[in-house]
C-alpha cells in the first residue's frame, strides 16, 4: 500500500513536474527522513539510505566541449554518481558528488582562486523556476543580484578549505561567498587516490544579492514542487583545456539562462523510501518522456 501510494503520488505530480520543464530533464530530491542527519564532511556513511533508484550515474548524464572517446562514459577515466535530498526542518538542499578521475587537476598553491582552471563543480539554481539570465545583469539599483544564480564549487590546494560560492557576470572576481558559508551552506571534499566526494548543504535564493542575505529572499522547499537544479563538473587533465564537461542536463547554456536548468523534483518522505528501483526506472523514463 505504501508503495502505490508513493507511486500514485508521483504520477498526480506529473503536471507540476512538467510545467516548468524547459530542459526536457527531471532530477528527483528525496526528503531526508526524520531519523537521519547528514554531516557535511566529505563521508557518505550517512547517505546509505538513499534510495539507489534516485541516484544519478554518468550515462544518465550529458558530455559537452569534448571530442571523441571523452565525450562517452569511460569509468576508467572519469565516473560521477550524485544524490540530492531536501530537508524541511533545515529549508536547505542537500546533494553528495562522488568523483572518479584518472588525473586530478587541484589547486597546488595557496590561495589560487581562478576556478575555472581546476576540477570543480558548477552548480545552477533556480529555486522559483521563473526561467530567464542567469548571467548576472545589474538591477535597476546597479546591484548584482539573480533569481538564478551559477555556483562554483572549488576545493582549495591541499591543506585549505573549500570555496562554494556565487559567480556573478561568470567573472571569478565579482563573487559572493557568503551563500556557501554558515548558517546559509556547507561544504566539504575529500580526495583519496582516484576518488574525490564533494557534499554540502544549501539554502536556495529566489533573489540573492550581492550585498548581503538581508537584501536576498530565500526559497521555502516544500514537498511536491518543482525547482531548477542542476551539477556541471568540470573535467580536467591538463592545464588550460576541458578533457569534458559533464552535465545534468542536455544544454551547453544552463549556466547562461535557467531556462535551461533541470527540473528538480522535492519528493515527499513516503515517496522517498518507499519507491523500489524498477519503479524509478519506469518514473524517470516517464517525466523526462
Amino acid at each position: 500500500k505504501i508503495l502505490c501510494a508513493g507511486l500514485c503520488t508521483l504520477f498526480r505530480m506529473q503536471g507540476v513536474a512538467t510545467a516548468h520543464s524547459d530542459s526536457g530533464i527531471t532530477l528527483f530530491a528525496p526528503a531526508i527522513p526524520g531519523n537521519v542527519e547528514i554531516s557535511v564532511d566529505g563521508d557518505l556513511s550517512d547517505w546509505s539510505w538513499f534510495p539507489e533508484g534516485a541516484v544519478i550515474t554518468t550515462d544518465q548524464t550529458f558530455a559537452h566541449v569534448c571530442e571523441g572517446a571523452n565525450c562517452d562514459p569511460v569509468p576508467e577515466d572519469f565516473d560521477w554518481t550524485i544524490r540530492i535530498a531536501w530537508d524541511d526542518a533545515s529549508n536547505k538542499l542537500f546533494f553528495s558528488v562522488d568523483v572518479f578521475d584518472d588525473i586530478w587537476l587541484i589547486p597546488s598553491n595557496a590561495g589560487e582562486r581562478s576556478l575555472h582552471n581546476w576540477d570543480d563543480l558548477e552548480i545552477v539554481s533556480d529555486p522559483d523556476n521563473s526561467g530567464g539570465d542567469i548571467g548576472g545583469v545589474k538591477d535597476a539599483d546597479g546591484i548584482s543580484g539573480r533569481h538564478g544564480q551559477q555556483w562554483y564549487f572549488s576545493q582549495g590546494a591541499p591543506g585549505e578549505g573549500t570555496r562554494m560560492e556565487v559567480i556573478y557576470h561568470g567573472a571569478d572576481d565579482l563573487a559572493s561567498t557568503w551563500p556557501g558559508d554558515p548558517p546559509y551552506g556547507e561544504s566539504a571534499f575529500t580526495l583519496d587516490g582516484n576518488r574525490g566526494v564533494y557534499e554540502a548543504s544549501m539554502v536556495l535564493w529566489d533573489y540573492l544579492s550581492e550585498l548581503g542575505p538581508e537584501e536576498s529572499i530565500a526559497h521555502d522547499l516544500t514537498a511536491d514542487e518543482t525547482v531548477g537544479f542542476g551539477f556541471l563538473y568540470d573535467e580536467r587533465d591538463v592545464e588550460g583545456g576541458y578533457d569534458a564537461q559533464w552535465k545534468t542536463g542536455p544544454s551547453t547554456t544552463q549556466w547562461q539562462t535557467a531556462n535551461d536548468v533541470p527540473d528538480l523534483l522535492l519528493l515527499p518522505p513516503t515517496t522517498a523510501t518507499s519507491v523500489g528501483t524498477n519503479s524509478w526506472a519506469q518514473i524517470k523514463a516517464t517525466f523526462n518522456d
